[in-house]
């Protein structure tokens, strides 16, 4: 059974329920949301059962392409160049270590900031 995604588009198709169903075999599903925007509007989402779109999620290489895909675009605008330093307030002062660290250095994980892991309670 199928319903609408609510999105109020004529053209847009019904979402089936068990989108997020583990199959009994094969390949296991490891999607646990899905975001649709169109026109720089939400259109539809879906989330597995326990997720939400509160629901803190491990994004890893994902988080890494999207990040890059918008930085590409603020560059092919000109309002932004991977060279120059990054445009963060905090760095800005000279007297701040981090005031070199340019956004090609925060792209390719080489900025010489420590990691750290923000989605669990220290």
């Amino acid at each position: 059974m199928a319903r609408g995604c609510g999105c109020g588009n004529a053209n847009c198709r019904s979402w089936p329920t068990n989108e997020f169903a583990k199959p009994e075999s094969g390949p296991r599903r490891w999607t646990k949301g899905v975001v649709i925007l169109h026109g720089g509007h939400l259109v539809a989402e879906r989330y597995a059962p326990g997720y939400g779109p509160e629901t803190p999620q491990i994004g890893w290489s994902v988080t890494k392409s999207v990040t890059n895909a918008l930085i590409g675009i603020l560059v092919r605008q000109k309002k932004l160049a991977v060279e120059a330093p990054a445009p963060v307030a905090a760095w800005r002062d000279p007297k701040d270590p981090r005031h070199t660290i340019t956004v090609d250095n925060l792209l390719r994980m080489n900025s010489g900031i420590e990691f750290g892991q923000s989605l669990y309670a220290d």
